[in-house]
């Protein structure tokens, strides 16, 4: 594999710097050869099964050159022998990124991703966090967290983690025999499992000291045998009935009682077994059912949601102060219009104010109306007040003028002849306020000197 300069990526030749980039090499290339020693020490322990001290290797070779794919790959694969797949996936993963093509992690990742691996692996270690949990939980359930282990093992055999486990559960059951066993699949593995080594080495030596005293007191019977000059008695063929069936009683007692103390127990654990291994599929479904259910939930309140988005779109079209209103108000207003009732026209229209109808319709009639009533209705509504006083309906002038002024508040016209419907309707008082608002806020036009006559009554 040529080495390629760090800073430009181009590949190098036997100068002390890079030709294109004029990049340094010395350091660079200690650094490589340092990471392509640790990548040589890992790959001779992995060819040994030294898994651990490869693992090592491995990772500080990363550590100098983290673009090793070669290292990076071996380091895949090495996990990925320790039962470790989701740590192996990672790896090749951050490979197939740093060289996409004619790269060996994408040829692997592909592989497992097809045979199913992957999903068998993330089962494997559902199944081995569930049985760490019924351990360590208050209850130490070790009999359910033996059958979860067992179906780990049968997942992922090379799954070193559940050895371990499966081991420590054998060892606080007092079962050593079966804890070595598990700790000796381990090693198969990798050698140099330093957890591994040191529960074999508990174990053997727990092991031997009790295979010691076993030897020793066999010593000690076979001594007291010989002492009490103990003699084994010679075979002498029987004779008789009687003890033909005192034979014969004494075998089927026997019998009774080998499958008491044999027979029954086995059958017992298997029962417990078969119980357990029931209890735990109950368990998985019960945990699918909550999931279920929890789905469904969530899924409900996305729909009570969605129902009470509708409900308000639903109340902003036929509520109050909504859309239909909204239009209905629009028809009032354009009836009165071409009724020819302006007054009622406006009146209508003011109920339009703050409307939220977003109808480019229904806006473009609005302004215009609008518009014209800004602009026109204070003109139309003093002629027809006008019209009105001429017409000596004081009481129908004054609606039209007082209209006029709330469009325009300083219109002296309006408000000299309102003070002229209130004087005509004998209310003096209200009409000397409109006469004094037209004297001091116009005092040079004819209004004012009017009202200043009136004013004299």
């Amino acid at each position: 594999m040529p080495m390629k300069c760090y800073r430009c990526g181009s590949e190098l030749g036997r100068q002390d710097i890079c030709l294109k980039c004029g990049a340094p090499l010395n350091t660079y290339r200690l650094i490589v050869r340092r990471a392509n020693s640790l990548y040589n020490s890992g790959l001779e322990k992995a060819r040994v099964r030294d898994l651990s001290g490869a693992i090592e290797d491995l990772q500080l070779c990363l550590q100098y050159h983290k673009r090793h794919i070669q290292a990076r790959n071996l380091l895949g694969l090495i996990y990925h022998e320790i039962g470790e797949d989701a740590e192996a996936m990672a790896e090749w993963t951050i490979s197939a990124d740093y060289q996409p093509e004619d790269n060996l992690a994408a040829e692997l990742m592909k592989k497992m991703m097809d045979s199913g691996q992957i999903e068998r692996c993330n089962t494997a270690v559902r199944k081995f966090n569930h049985s760490l949990t019924l351990a360590r939980g208050a209850d130490h359930s070790y009999d359910l967290s033996l059958l979860q282990l067992q179906k780990v093992l049968r997942i992922n055999p090379k799954f070193i983690r559940a050895y371990q486990l499966l081991a420590l559960i054998y060892i606080h059951n007092e079962e050593y025999g079966k804890a070595y066993r598990a700790v000796r699949s381990a090693l198969e593995i990798n050698r140099s499992d330093v957890i591994c080594l040191r529960y074999r080495k508990e174990l053997s030596r727990f092991l031997g000291k009790k295979n010691r005293s076993a030897a020793k007191r066999e010593e000690i019977l076979k001594k007291a045998n010989e002492s009490k000059g103990v003699v084994v008695p010679t075979y002498r063929e029987s004779s008789g009935i009687f003890q033909a069936v005192l034979h014969v009683f004494g075998g089927i007692f026997l019998g009774l009682l080998v499958c008491w103390f044999l027979v029954i127990p086995s059958i017992r654990q298997q029962i417990q077994r078969d119980t357990n291994e029931k209890i735990m599929s109950y368990g998985d479904q019960l945990t699918g059912k909550d999931a279920q259910i929890q789905e469904l939930e969530a899924r409900i309140e996305e729909l009570e949601e969605e129902n009470t988005s509708a409900n308000d779109r639903l109340e902003s079209y036929t509520g109050r102060s909504g859309v239909i209103e909204a239009y209905e108000t629009m028809l009032e207003v354009l009836e009165e219009y071409y009724n020819g009732d302006y007054l009622a026209a406006v009146d209508a229209f003011g109920k339009l104010e703050g409307n939220t109808v977003e109808g480019s319709t229904f806006q473009e009639i609005y302004q215009r109306l609008n518009e014209q009533f800004s602009s026109g209705s204070r003109d139309e509504l003093y002629n027809r007040g006008y019209q009105a006083y001429q017409a000596n309906d004081y009481e129908t002038a004054k609606g039209y003028f007082l209209e006029c002024l709330e469009i325009d508040p300083d219109y002296a016209d309006a408000m000299y002849w309102l003070g002229l419907c209130y004087h005509n309707t004998g209310d003096k008082a209200t009409a000397d306020t409109y006469y004094t608002r037209v004297i001091e806020e116009y005092p040079d036009t004819s209004y004012a000197q009017s009202a200043r006559e009136l004013r004299g009554y």
